[in-house]
């Protein structure tokens, strides 16, 4: 059945190859122009009703050169269909870079550590001066300073008296426990304790006292015997002894550290008459 009777094109070689129906019952035909477009065979696209009259349905399509669905408003092509490449909206304020767009989320990161303390700006279009998209960021927040890249949730922490981690601890991961040596004989207090970066004054690394009250008493200490209390001691010693075992006394306590032939009778001594 003839819908109806039409001829199309201009004054040189034009012709018609198929013939579609459309969903509004018009059609498009689709054929080569001699008469239009640079002059040779270019293609001929007509849209009608469905009298056969020419619909112009062009509709103005905007270049999207970084492809991201947003249209340069410098560059157009007018199709019925929408070109690839092009999109139907001139919304972009730079089809160079796809990050800039309108809707974008932009993450501030001032200090260029790829961590964001969660300030956001939604409004601007192109990039603002020290912000990043999600996509160029380690993390969108959790930066306790954002002016100084050396100090985010990535940085191992140190001894500095800065929080270096954010994780609201300063030098938490790597203090020392060091012990206190009240009697300062080089040997710490198990009982008494501080976590610090440096040893505290009046402290040592070591919790090896056995009373930190008397300087004599200590691990290592070496004890002579002295049992008559006449400060010579016969030479017997005690290298295990952390406190003083009884009857014995150390070296600056001694008149001498040997020589006493008789170490049960206080008269007798290296120095009696």
């Amino acid at each position: 059945m003839i819908s109806f009777e039409k001829t199309f094109g201009g004054t040189s070689g034009d012709y018609g190859h198929s013939v579609q129906e459309t969903s509004d019952g018009g059609f498009i035909l689709l054929g080569s122009t001699q008469s239009f477009g640079a002059g040779s065979d270019d293609m001929y696209l007509v849209k009608t009703d469905i009298q056969g009259n020419v619909v112009s349905n062009y509709i103005t399509y905007y270049q999207d050169g970084d492809g991201d669905g947003f249209g340069n408003a410098s560059i157009t092509q007018d199709a019925c269909f929408q070109p690839t490449g092009y999109v139907a909206n001139s919304n972009d304020c730079d089809d160079t870079d796809a990050n800039e767009h309108p809707g974008q989320i932009w993450y501030k990161d001032v200090d260029n550590d790829n961590y964001s303390d969660g300030t956001t700006d939604t409004v601007s279009c192109t990039r603002p001066t020290g912000y990043k998209v999600s996509a160029e960021l380690i993390a969108t927040s959790g930066d306790c300073n954002d002016s100084n890249g050396a100090i985010s949730p990535g940085e191992t922490e140190i001894c500095d008296t800065v929080d270096k981690n954010c994780d609201g601890q300063i030098d938490d991961v790597v203090t020392t426990t060091f012990y206190q040596d009240y009697d300062g004989d080089g040997y710490g207090n198990s009982a008494v304790s501080q976590n610090a970066c440096s040893q505290p004054t009046g402290y040592v690394a070591n919790n090896s006292d056995c009373d930190d009250t008397n300087s004599l008493e200590h691990p290592n200490q070496t004890w002579y015997k002295d049992s008559d209390n006449d400060n010579y001691s016969d030479g017997t010693t005690d290298t295990t002894s952390c406190a003083r075992p009884t009857g014995y006394k150390v070296a600056a306590e001694l008149t001498a550290i040997t020589g006493d032939c008789n170490d049960n009778n206080v008269a007798i001594s290296p120095t009696a008459v």
